[in-house]
């Protein structure tokens, strides 16, 4: 076990354990060396990554300069240029030309990610070429697949894009990972559970990767928020993007993540990623996926012409409700009316006989 705090960031970066991650300008400092000149491309991808939640020009600038860099791993090249459209960055133009018509696909895959987000109408003609780009990303979908959600963004069909390098990455196993918090998860005795970073990152591990639908729902149902809870919400947003997870997860997830938001404010850097996922949600096949996405978008005054288009939606949510009725409730949290005032005659769900 590395014992300098440079060899325990190294660690911690390696192993995705985002609560061990420092905000220090110290860390920020080590995070553009790393980035620019550590021998390992997994720790580079890495530092990339948390680059994205890190303020200052100099990060912003090293991310630039590792994302333009030809003799760069196009995965490293990928990973900065999804951490400059997190950040916000102004429209690169110079920069998004190129990557939009880089050899690699990987890095032609993100840079419409960028162009999506941050790029502006002057990049759709490029985009629409991509969309014929069958290369495949190093997410393992085709190019067009990016470009086709870049576009939506530009048309006002979608708010973000989700990102799926992240999302499909697993949770690290905790060491800790007693039984006796299993057993009671299935009695529902969530007072019982311990406030701290060892539970929240067992809970998080359960949530993506214990066998039983029903535990990986029900742990969403107990967590609680502890101080420092990057992996736990990395999680739900892990569950609720996952088109292999039962959709009652799924939206439950979503749930989990609106309860948070309207505890903590939004936005946040934290929170970005949640804000990617619910507007891919919004668009999802499933009706309760897009019922709670449609619960979260509340706080998403971005969403509004999304809700709109779904309020004739007849899908039924677990809790009974339409989607569309949904939509309509969180049209008005955002117009700064009352929303959910008034509950409706509850219908059958799809899930009535196989869930509970």
């Amino acid at each position: 076990m590395n014992r300098t705090p440079v060899g325990r960031w190294i660690d911690a970066t390696l192993e995705w354990r985002h609560d061990e991650v420092p905000r220090s300008p110290q860390f920020r400092r080590f995070l553009v060396h790393c980035l620019l000149r550590h021998p390992s491309v997994e720790v580079r991808i890495r530092c990339a990554h948390y680059a994205a939640f890190r303020e200052g020009g100099d990060v912003r600038a090293a991310l630039e300069r590792c994302a333009g860099n030809l003799a760069e791993d196009p995965r490293v090249r990928g990973r900065a240029l999804h951490a400059l459209g997190r950040r916000r960055v102004k429209r690169p133009r110079g920069l998004l030309l190129s990557c939009l018509g880089d050899a690699s696909p990987v890095v032609r895959f993100w840079g419409c990610y960028l162009a999506g987000l941050r790029g502006g109408g002057r990049f759709r003609s490029r985009l629409t070429e991509l969309l014929s780009d069958q290369e495949l990303g190093d997410t393992g979908l085709p190019v067009s697949e990016y470009a086709r959600c870049a576009l939506m963004v530009l048309d006002g069909l979608a708010v973000g894009i989700p990102v799926n390098l992240s999302l499909r990455a697993p949770v690290p196993r905790p060491e800790v990972l007693p039984e006796k918090w299993l057993e009671l998860i299935r009695a529902h005795a969530s007072g019982k559970l311990p406030k701290t970073g060892e539970c929240a990152r067992a809970l998080a591990y359960w949530v993506r990767h214990h066998e039983d639908p029903h535990i990986r729902h029900w742990c969403g149902c107990l967590s609680f928020r502890p101080p420092d809870s990057a992996t736990l919400e990395w999680a739900f947003c892990c569950g609720a993007s996952d088109p292999d997870e039962h959709p009652v997860v799924r939206g439950n997830c979503l749930e989990v993540l609106s309860v948070w938001e309207i505890r903590s404010g939004w936005p946040t850097p934290e929170t970005c990623q949640s804000a990617q996922v619910v507007a891919a949600c919004l668009n999802d096949p499933d009706g309760n996926v897009r019922f709670w996405a449609c619960y979260q978008a509340a706080h998403l005054p971005e969403c509004e012409p999304m809700l709109k288009r779904l309020l004739d939606d007849q899908a039924v949510g677990i809790m009974g409700w339409t989607v569309g009725y949904e939509a309509g409730e969180a049209l008005k949290e955002i117009r700064g009316k009352v929303g959910w005032e008034h509950d409706p005659e509850r219908l059958p769900h799809p899930y009535e006989e196989i869930w509970w």
